[in-house]
C-alpha cells in the first residue's frame, strides 16, 4: 500500500476537524444559540481592514444572470491549517459558524482542495518556514468531509509533488524518486490516484471534479529536486513523449474508480491551447484556467474570453480555477510592475478602456511613476466580479477565486485577520 496504516488512520481521525473550530471556541466562553456562537470581544485585539466601513462594499448586479449550475468555487485549502493554529472564521457579524457553511450561506457551491504526496518533506526540502497549509490526505480528506456535509461540490487538486506545483517547478515527491522508468511512474502516478479516491470512496466523501496536475504549462514530474531536472527517461516535460503518457495515467485511475467524476486539465491562460493541444489523446473532460491579472503573461481580459471561447469551440468546457485580485499591497515590497500589469490587464472588451468601476492610482517609486489599479475591498470585488462575468458570457462553467481563505493582511483574503467574512463574498450569491 502506498498509504499506509498510519496514514489511514491519520485519516479517519481528521473526520474530527470539524470539532477543533467549536473545542477552541469553548475555551472563549461564547454565548451560544443553537449551532452558532458569539465570540466575546477582545479589546486587546486589532482587526485590520482596509476600509472604516467594510459594510460600504457593494456588489453590482451582472448583466448576464449566471446559469443555475454555474460553477461559484472557493479555494479552502488553507482552512484546516488555520484553524488548527487557532483563527476562528465568523461570519460578517461575528458569528462563528463551520467554515463551509459560511461559504455556502453566501452562495458558493463547490470547493477547491489541494493535495500534496508527503508536505512535511517538501517544506524540509524547500527550507520553507512561511504558511503553506501542509495539505497532506488526512487535512484534505478532513476538509472535504465538512464540505459535503454542508452540501457543497469538492474539487480535488493533485499537485504530485510534495510541495507547490506551479509553470516554475514541479518536483517529483520524494518516496518516488528512485522511479527510472517512465511506464513504471505512470503506474505510480495511476496506482497514487486510485488509492486517494478509494480512500475517499470508503469515507463518502468523493471528490466531484479532479485535477490531474497542478498549472502543468511545463509538463508534469520534471524536477528531481529543487533546482535538479529529472532524468529524460522519466521527466513529464510537456515537450516529451512522456507528458502525454503521465497525464493519461492520472485521468484513467480517475475514470477506473468513477466514470462520473468530471476529469480537469490545469494550465495558465498563457499557454492554454499550446498545453491543452499537446494533450489532444488523453481522456479528460474540462480545461481549467489560471487567470491573474497581474502576470503580464495570463494577458487581458480579451485574451481569457478568446481562449475559453476557443477551447469550448473544440469541445471541452472551460472554468477558470484560480484567480485573484489584491485589495492591500502594504508597503509595495511587490514589484511595482505587477501592480501596473493589473491596470494594463484589466481592460473592458466593450470599451477598450479599464473598467469604469475601478479606482485607479499613481505610485511613485525610487523616482518612477507606476499606474495602477488602487488596492481597496471595493476593487478586488468589483475584478472578481468582472472576472467571473466575462468567463459566463464566453462560454465558461465556473469560476475560483484562490487565496481568499487566508486572513488579513494577506492581499488576496476575503477574511479579516480575525476571521470575520468581508461582505465582498456576497459576489458568490449574484
Amino acid at each position: 500500500m502506498l498509504l499506509n496504516k498510519k496514514i489511514m488512520e491519520k485519516t479517519f481521525m481528521a473526520f474530527s476537524s470539524v470539532f477543533v473550530l467549536y473545542a477552541f471556541v469553548s475555551c472563549s466562553n461564547p454565548s451560544w444559540s443553537g449551532d452558532t456562537a458569539v465570540l466575546p470581544q477582545d479589546e486587546n485585539a486589532t482587526d485590520i481592514i482596509p476600509e472604516a466601513n467594510v459594510s460600504s462594499i457593494t456588489v453590482k448586479e451582472l448583466s448576464s444572470p449566471l446559469p443555475q449550475d454555474f460553477i461559484r468555487g472557493f479555494d479552502a485549502s488553507y482552512v484546516d491549517y488555520y484553524e488548527e493554529n487557532n483563527l476562528v472564521y465568523t461570519d460578517s457579524k461575528g458569528t462563528v459558524r463551520d467554515f463551509f457553511v459560511i461559504l455556502k450561506e453566501k452562495g458558493v457551491n463547490t470547493v477547491r482542495l489541494r493535495l500534496w504526496v508527503e508536505p512535511a518533506k517538501g517544506k524540509e526540502e524547500a527550507s520553507d518556514s512561511g504558511v503553506t497549509g501542509d495539505n497532506d490526505l488526512a487535512r484534505t480528506v478532513g476538509m472535504a468531509q465538512r464540505a459535503k456535509k454542508a452540501g457543497l461540490k469538492v474539487l480535488l487538486d493533485f499537485h504530485y509533488s510534495d510541495y507547490w506545483a506551479d509553470p516554475g517547478k514541479q518536483i517529483i515527491p520524494s518516496s518516488w524518486r528512485e522511479i527510472a522508468d517512465s511506464d513504471k511512474m505512470a503506474e505510480q502516478i495511476s496506482s497514487y490516484t486510485k488509492e486517494v479516491l478509494e480512500i475517499m470512496k470508503t469515507l463518502n466523501v468523493l471528490p466531484d471534479y479532479v485535477q490531474v496536475g497542478n498549472e502543468i504549462d511545463s509538463g508534469i514530474l520534471t524536477q528531481k529536486s529543487f533546482g535538479k531536472t529529472a532524468d529524460s527517461a522519466v521527466s513529464g516535460s510537456s515537450s516529451g513523449e512522456n507528458f502525454a503518457k503521465y497525464i493519461q495515467a492520472g485521468c484513467s485511475a480517475v475514470r477506473e474508480v468513477d466514470s462520473s467524476i468530471k476529469i480537469i486539465l490545469h494550465v495558465t491562460n498563457r499557454k492554454a491551447a499550446t498545453i491543452l493541444n499537446k494533450l489532444s489523446s488523453c481522456d479528460w473532460d474540462i480545461a481549467g484556467l489560471s487567470y491573474y491579472p497581474w502576470e503580464k503573461s495570463h494577458g487581458t481580459i480579451q485574451s481569457l474570453k478568446d481562449n475559453i471561447k476557443s477551447i469550448k469551440n473544440g469541445g471541452k468546457e472551460v472554468m477558470v480555477v484560480e484567480s485573484s485580485m489584491y485589495w492591500n499591497y502594504g508597503s509595495y515590497a511587490e514589484d511595482c510592475t505587477s501592480l501596473q500589469n493589473a491596470r494594463n490587464n484589466l481592460i473592458n472588451p466593450e470599451t477598450k478602456e479599464v473598467y469604469d468601476d475601478l479606482s485607479l492610482k499613481t505610485l511613485t517609486v525610487e523616482g518612477t511613476e507606476y499606474n495602477i489599479v488602487e488596492g481597496t475591498l471595493q476593487n478586488q470585488v468589483n475584478v472578481l466580479r468582472h472576472i467571473m462575468e466575462e468567463t459566463n458570457l464566453s462560454g465558461g462553467t465556473g469560476f475560483f477565486v484562490w487565496g481568499a481563505d487566508m486572513p488579513g493582511v494577506w492581499k488576496y483574503s476575503m477574511f479579516s485577520l480575525k476571521g470575520r467574512a468581508f461582505d465582498s463574498l456576497n459576489l458568490f450569491s449574484l
